[in-house]
């Protein structure tokens, strides 16, 4: 292409009659930074042509598709959607007080959430790669029940978005490190073991995970903290909103199970050399999690009730409602927003919204019966819009 300072955009005048002046020897690094604005724009283009067309309630044009796939391609080989996003908001600055966090490997999202305006209401398109049960390679070996999304992805379902919706990722548990020691059995390291061995790479990947996502324009990131112990939830929590890239609308989301116990060792260890007891019992974990959360400088907490095992708790059953909204209250009270996910279907929505959570993440549930356990469907739109429908009537209820 041909190069002139009005080929890279909006520029200041100092920078423009310097450029003017450019010389050969650097004239291939100015026309590479023209070639990628020029795909930026393109990328704007095709953004513009989604939220038209999403808008207007009708199908993508031919010369629609065309920029649409264009872009894509752009955006599979690393180049970013707009800049400009839809932040969930805090409180008061949101479209419903309850927002419902729709959970699908993403092709859902592109197929369907995203397809529709009416299924945008008061809704976050949350990326999560759902996985229930045991190991599909070594069946007597149990799995984490979600894994790590695919950040390229991730990226189409922000083009797709756009600012209409904001979008939210479920980065699983940080990539802990298992030591390599003679003689030592991994299995015999758990996750606080590792964690003190080596703190720096699970913080250094979940800080470079989320800076990812946040650079794609997610509005949310969140990390599951189970089996850390309060101090080492803290000290992990700490490091990466010190390390991560983002701005101040994009929030951290801290994540524990109400069926994992947390051990509390910020207080002096007894004479006997044993940490304080655990907190197990679900109301004690819930509690437990906001200090930690509060501590670690973290926007938002989640409890989850989720396990391998099929169907999960709902979240709901498993804490009670009177206890989720004391929860809440504790929650708001310390500056956080919170978030409630696991086992949740069309009955737990009512209570959920009642108690005054901020976000509801429902995953099975939405999806029809995918075809191996443990494994969602496509997503089912006549649950999503029920599940909206179900929420709207509660909070005119309130």
């Amino acid at each position: 292409m041909t190069f002139s300072v009005n080929s890279l955009g909006s520029i200041s005048e100092r920078a423009a009659r310097y450029l003017e002046q450019i010389s050969d020897r650097e004239r291939y690094l100015v026309e590479h930074e023209c070639r990628r604005r020029k795909i930026e724009n393109d990328i704007l283009a095709a953004t513009i042509a989604i939220k038209r067309a999403r808008f207007e309630r009708r199908s993508f044009t031919l010369d629609e598709r065309r920029l649409i796939a264009h872009a894509e391609r752009h955006v599979r080989c690393g180049a970013p959607p707009p800049a400009r996003f839809a932040p969930i908001g805090r409180a008061g600055r949101r479209p419903r007080r309850t927002m419902l966090s729709l959970a699908d490997p993403g092709k859902g999202h592109l197929r369907v959430t995203l397809r529709n305006a009416d299924l945008l209401d008061g809704v976050v398109v949350h990326h999560e790669v759902i996985m229930r049960g045991e190991s599909q390679a070594d069946p007597g070996l149990a799995c984490p029940p979600y894994r790590m999304i695919d950040i390229r992805q991730n990226g189409l379902i922000r083009l797709h978005a756009t600012d209409d919706v904001p979008v939210s990722v479920y980065c699983g548990h940080p990539g802990y490190q298992l030591p390599a020691l003679h003689g030592t059995s991994t299995s015999d390291w758990a996750v606080a073991r590792a964690y003190e061995a080596n703190p720096l790479t699970p913080c250094h990947m979940a800080a470079a995970a989320a800076s990812a996502a946040f650079a794609n324009g997610v509005a949310d990131v969140k990390f599951n903290l189970d089996g850390l112990t309060a101090s080492q939830a803290i000290d992990l929590m700490t490091r990466v909103r010190r390390a991560v890239d983002r701005d101040r609308r994009q929030t951290l989301s801290s994540q524990f199970s109400l069926c994992v116990p947390i051990i509390d060792d910020r207080q002096v260890v007894r004479a006997d050399g044993r940490y304080p007891e655990s907190a197990s019992e679900p109301a004690a974990i819930a509690a437990l999690s906001i200090e930690i959360t509060r501590a670690g400088g973290w926007d938002r907490v989640t409890l989850d009730s989720a396990s391998k095992e099929l169907p999960s708790i709902p979240l709901v059953d498993l804490l009670g409602v009177d206890a989720l909204a004391r929860w809440v209250r504790c929650a708001h009270e310390a500056g956080l927003e919170t978030y409630i996910s696991g086992g949740m279907k069309a009955s737990h929505i009512e209570s959920a919204v009642r108690a005054g959570v901020d976000g509801i993440g429902i995953g099975f549930w939405i999806h029809r019966v995918g075809r191996a356990p443990g494994m969602p469907g496509a997503l089912d739109i006549r649950r999503v819009r029920e599940a909206i429908r179900l929420r709207n009537e509660a909070e005119a209820r309130l």
